[in-house]
């Protein structure tokens, strides 16, 4: 980027422009790196790494629509949180301010619970010995007889099907079968 920056007129009254090279002045962003899933009881750490020149001198941090937790620590660019829980879930936003603008980023938080499982103990006449006995069906109750279906439809539904195939077969041939 350049600036034409004009110099005050020499006694000649001639006219000069010096072409200046100009660094950066202005911003160029605010980041908040991610983080792995946390978990209740877990403690948070949030950093704002800001660039721009000049170096931006106020970092704010915030909570979208709600405050910052009570036990929320911030040390300069940082943002730290200890004993977290679900109260804690939110988006946090950094911002930073130079002469020459602004720039934000935010982090949206999604504290989970730990979820643990006491051990039970298990009845030595509940192991299995095997895997036969472990999948083995339950055997059914020798009194109780249950039948689903009958196997007599079935077998209707066969012979007069064969005999309406061998119908359709055999009479376009002229075969006529003969009962005695």
């Amino acid at each position: 980027m350049w600036l034409l920056w004009k110099l005050p007129t020499p006694p000649s009254n001639q006219r000069r422009v010096r072409h200046q090279p100009l660094t950066h002045c202005g911003w160029e962003e605010a980041r908040l790196v991610p983080i792995p899933e946390s978990f209740s009881g877990d403690s948070l750490t949030l950093t704002c790494t800001v660039t721009g020149n000049p170096l931006p001198r106020i970092i704010q941090w915030s909570r979208v629509n709600d405050t910052l937790p009570e036990r929320a620590e911030i040390l300069g660019t940082t943002l730290v949180m200890s004993r977290l829980s679900q109260s804690h879930n939110g988006t946090y936003l950094c911002q930073a301010h130079n002469n020459h603008g602004r720039a934000a980023d935010h982090y949206t938080l999604l504290v989970y619970e730990n979820i643990t499982v006491a051990p039970t103990s298990i009845p030595d006449s509940f192991i299995p010995t095997s895997l036969t006995t472990m999948f083995a069906p339950e055997p059914k109750d020798p009194g109780a007889v249950v039948e689903t279906h009958s196997a007599v439809p079935y077998a209707v539904i066969g012979g007069v099907l064969a005999l309406l195939v061998f119908t359709i077969i055999c009479v376009p041939y002229r075969y006529y079968l003969v009962l005695g």
